[in-house]
């Protein structure tokens, strides 16, 4: 089978052609290098878990910050009209 990379066929084969060769590749590289990468992705996912956990924490912060500031930004639209909070 041959490739014309310039018809539009061509392009979804080789795109394709080229999908399987790099999942190929990285399942090929996952087993062979499987312990050293399941440190890697422990690493990984506990580098991920205390980032989203200090974002949620500044995020928490900001908002007690600015606490006064946001109560403006908050809207009663029970009876129709716009009134703010205390």
């Amino acid at each position: 089978m041959r490739i014309v990379p310039r018809t539009l066929k061509g392009k979804v084969v080789a795109a394709i052609l080229g999908l399987a060769a790099l999942v190929t590749l990285a399942v090929a590289l996952l087993l062979v290098f499987w312990t050293w990468l399941s440190y890697v992705l422990v690493a990984v996912l506990i580098l991920y878990g205390t980032v989203i956990a200090l974002l949620a924490l500044g995020l928490m912060g900001y908002l007690v910050w600015q606490r006064r500031k946001l109560t403006a930004l908050r809207l009663d639209w029970t009876d129709g009209e716009i009134q703010p909070q205390a």
